[in-house]
């Protein structure tokens, strides 16, 4: 199952309390979602494509080429997931280091290889967290052990690497490398989360601070490895996490310089409330799952949370 976080900045208007986002009478599933101006887009886990609605939540273009030449995304998955630039294009992340660009309309513009330093092995792009006008900022898994960062920063004129961010973490053990990077475009804070043991390690852009806080933190990483299947494994066969019944993250997000996330694995009740933290760990409140979602999406002053399944936004707080 993917979830994706999505930051989502459009000029203010009032927010219905639900937003349908079915692309027509097929079954389909939300994987990624942004909303870009007065246009909604999604990318759609069962149909492997990718879709646009008005801002009403009325269907307006589907685009879909599996394979691997430009334009076309991963055969077996679809795309990754979608997100709005400054200049009014799409951006979509294919399955590994395939970066497809698309105008409005949904018509391909190109697509690019992120490059990484000889002997670097390929990153697997989450998401992309920030832009500027010379580099953009992906959240990406970097399996090398010993070059383990959140962040990937890419150039924008040779989409090659020239750095990487945020908190190292020199371990070759499968469940602490598994880290994926949310970024709050607000507060500058980026959130570094390992959703299936419940790490947490939130620092402010430019900064070589971090803090650390952990969910369920009476559950160490021997009792995780206690309820895996017995088969023969080593540490870093990641192979073993999609054995787990699930993560103990199911969604996080910043939202009014609070954390916001969703518990399942060994919560007392999952997916049935919503925690809300500061950044140093503290649980400030709680409040009711009501519509069962499991993905966020900021919408101007107001936190929307969706269920891929159900193709609809509901409207959770506002500021």
């Amino acid at each position: 199952m993917y979830i994706f976080i999505i930051f989502l900045l459009i000029s203010a208007l009032e927010w219905p309390d639900r937003i349908d986002l079915q692309p027509g009478e097929e079954s389909s599933t939300i994987r990624s979602l942004a909303l870009c101006g007065d246009r909604f887009f999604t990318v759609d886990n069962h149909l492997k494509s990718i879709n646009s609605f008005s801002k009403n939540g009325e269907f307006i273009k589907s685009y879909s080429s599996l394979g691997q030449g430009p334009g076309d995304f991963n055969e077996q998955n679809g795309a990754h997931s979608i997100h709005c630039l400054e200049k009014g294009n799409v951006m979509v992340i294919d399955i590994g280091n395939r970066v497809l660009f698309f105008d409005k309309d949904l018509n391909h513009i190109e697509t690019l290889i992120v490059e990484r330093p000889p002997g670097m092995s390929a990153p697997f792009i989450q998401s992309l967290l920030n832009e500027t006008e010379t580099h953009y900022y992906f959240s990406a898994n970097l399996v090398n052990a010993y070059d383990h960062s959140s962040v990937l920063v890419v150039n924008r004129e040779t989409f090659k690497e020239e750095e990487t961010l945020g908190p190292p973490l020199y371990t070759d053990h499968m469940f602490l490398r598994r880290h994926n990077t949310y970024f709050d475009h607000n507060s500058e804070y980026f959130l570094s989360y390992n959703r299936f043991v419940g790490l947490v390690i939130p620092y402010k852009y430019g900064s070589n601070e971090y803090g650390y806080f952990k969910i369920q933190d009476h559950m160490s990483l021997d009792f995780f490895e206690q309820h895996l299947p017995e088969i023969p494994r080593q540490p870093s066969d990641f192979e073993a996490v999609g054995l787990m019944d699930g993560p103990v993250i199911l969604s996080i997000t910043i939202f009014k310089n609070q954390i916001y996330l969703i518990q399942d694995r060994f919560a007392n009740e999952p997916r049935s409330y919503i925690d809300i933290y500061d950044f140093e760990g503290n649980q400030k409140d709680q409040i009711p799952n009501k519509h069962e979602i499991i993905s966020f999406a900021i919408l101007d002053g107001a936190l929307y949370g969706y269920n891929p399944d159900d193709f609809e936004l509901f409207l959770i707080e506002s500021l």
